[in-house]
Formats: C-alpha cells, structure tokens, sequence
C-alpha cells in the first residue's frame, strides 16, 4: 500500500485503489474518527453515499446540513468517479469540492486497476487504468495539496505477499511462520480480503498461542486452493510434467489464466537466478538475501534449481517472455501457452 499525506487536516480524502481491504481499514482506522473523539457522536456526524445511487445534488444536499454536537461532519462517497462521467459534470463535481463548507470532510473511494504499459521510453511500468497522473482528480489534488490528500492502496505483489502476511498477523496480535506464508500466498495469491480472513480463522484455530505453521496452512486453507497455487508450481520446478499438466487443467476451470502464466513466469525467472547464483558457490542464506526472498523459499528454490542447467533455464525463461509478449497482443491464449510450454519441458 502507498500512503500520500496524512489525512488530519484535509477536508477532501481521495481513497484509491485496488486493494479494497486496505482501504477499508484505513477508513475505520484514521477517516471514520475524523468528525468527532466520541464514537457516538461520530457515528451520527457520518453520512455514508455511493455515486450509483446519489446524485451531486444529494451530494451537496448533505455537505450543507449542520454537524450534531461535533466541529466537523464525514461524508464518505464510494464510486466517486460516477458523478463525473462528462465532462460538464466534471466541472461540476469539480466546483463542489472547492465549494465545500469548513466543517465537511469528504471522502472520495475510487476503486481502480491497472497493469504494466510501456512508457515513453519504451520501459514498462505499472499504470492505473483510471485515476493516474494524466487524470484531472489527480492535477486537481497536486493543486490543493493543503487541503486534501491521496492515499493509494496497492495490493502486494506476490513476491511481497509472504512479508505482508507475517506483518498482518502481527497487527492482529500473533505469529505466522515464514513458511505458513509462503504456503498461504501460493493457495489465496493477492486478494487481500480472502486473505484477512484466512489468517482470522487459523489464529482462532491456534487460539492466538502459538506460531502458525505450515501445516495449518494446508489443514485449514481448501484443497483447491492448495492446488491451484502449490502443487502445480511444485510439479514443475520439480520437473512433474504429467502432474503439472493434470493440475494445470483443473486450475483453468476456476483460475484466470493470466493470473497463473505470470506465477510460473515468475518461478521459472526466481529458479534461473537460484541457478546461476548456486554456480557461483551461493548458499541458500545467499540465495535469500540476493533473491529478497524468506529462507523456506530460498531452500526450495536452491533444490528445484538443482534439477536443471543454466542454459535450459536460461532458454525457458526466454520463452515465457516470448510467450508474454504475444499473450498481451493477443496472439495466443495464456492458457494454450501454458500447454505448450508444459509440453516443451518435457522434453527438455
């Protein structure tokens, strides 16, 4: 999650992102206490809108009535970017944020999502779809940088995700091991809501007492998702091709398909600098510091590397990229070339 400016003393929050667990716990930990020290008297000083249902009169309607025993009233408006869809609504949207009385704070929840594009100088970089710098909500936030604020929530990166998860648990008053993280991010990937409750219900099974484990983990996450992430992964690296290929299959039915090509992307990138760094005489606490990867993941990958030459890896990368590039052309379908490389290493 990338944080902008606090929020205390900003009259317009701008809450974006596509991380929507994060967004939702930063409104309840830092937005919703905004109106008033007394939850009650905050509580009735929160008015709560969504654009698909609210108009900008409505808006403003609620902006001009008086707060109850309190400075300050909170609006929280989700799906804000509605309310702008031309661009004379814009303008308007525009003028009632500048137009705001001193006692309002308003929040502003944009979901969005992005991907990876080539900038101008031919580098690729991750984007927003929506709310990026060429927006006019993002110019208008730099102008009035005094009086609002931008906080983007990110969902962690799947490399990141093992880190994420132990820092959750600690939040939440107990311990997840290394390899309990690992194992969690590979059966639940990146959605972060999935995620908090996963990790509510194995602290509730351990009776926040002792460290989570990985066996937890695989008792208490769904065989599906211990399949769709863990065992296919596993199988390949471990040169399992038939296996691979079967759970391959049963992936496909519930998983996108993108989602999955990049996970055995960033594996077979992850085994190739394992590989090379084993050549150079690296141990797996070398591996782990180089690779900014947990020790539990760096001892597997320092076994799975082992299975192949510099070269082959070297050489399968290359055509994951190749595969990458037509895949975003739409050449070809993630999942057919999945298939096809499955088929190829095989012979490898």
């Amino acid at each position: 999650m990338k944080k902008g400016q606090s929020v205390k003393n900003k009259q317009v929050i701008i809450l974006h992102g596509n991380d929507e667990q994060g967004i939702d716990d930063i409104l309840r930990a830092q937005v919703f206490s905004l109106p008033s020290a007394d939850p009650a008297t905050a509580e009735l000083n929160t008015v709560q809108l969504d654009a698909q249902k609210t108009t900008l009169s409505e808006l403003q309607s609620a902006a001009l009535s008086m707060p109850f025993l309190s400075e300050k009233k909170l609006i929280v408006l989700r799906n804000a970017l509605i309310l702008a869809k031309g661009k004379q609504q814009q303008t308007a949207l525009q003028e009632a944020l500048e137009s705001l009385p001193s006692y309002i704070v308003l929040a502003l929840i944009i979901l969005d999502d992005g991907k990876n594009r080539k900038n101008k100088q031919g580098q690729w970089a991750f984007t927003w779809d929506t709310l990026n710098e060429k927006h006019w909500l993002s110019k208008w936030q730099s102008e009035h940088d005094d009086t609002s604020a931008l906080i983007t929530c990110t969902l962690p990166t799947q490399d990141s995700l093992p880190q994420w998860l132990m820092e959750k648990a600690k939040e939440k008053g107990g311990k997840l091991s290394s390899a309990a993280a690992y194992a969690l991010s590979q059966a639940v990937g990146t959605d972060t809501r999935t995620l908090n409750l996963e990790l509510d219900k194995m602290l509730l099974y351990v009776n926040y007492e002792r460290e989570i484990n990985d066996e937890d983990v695989h008792l208490l996450t769904s065989q599906q998702q211990h399949t769709n992430v863990f065992d296919m992964i596993d199988a390949l690296s471990n040169r399992k091709y038939n296996v691979a290929y079967r759970l391959l299959h049963q992936i496909l039915s519930d998983e996108d398909g993108i989602r999955v090509f990049g996970m055995i992307t960033r594996q077979f990138r992850l085994l190739l600098q394992a590989n090379e760094l084993l050549s150079e005489g690296a141990r797996d606490t070398d591996i782990a510091r180089e690779l900014k990867q947990h020790p539990f993941v760096a001892r597997k990958l320092s076994q799975q590397a082992r299975n192949f030459k510099f070269e082959q890896l070297k050489g399968l990368y290359n055509q994951l990229q190749a595969y990458d590039a037509d895949i975003k052309i739409g050449k070809i379908q993630a999942s057919v070339a999945m298939e096809i490389f499955i088929s190829q290493l095989s012979v490898v």
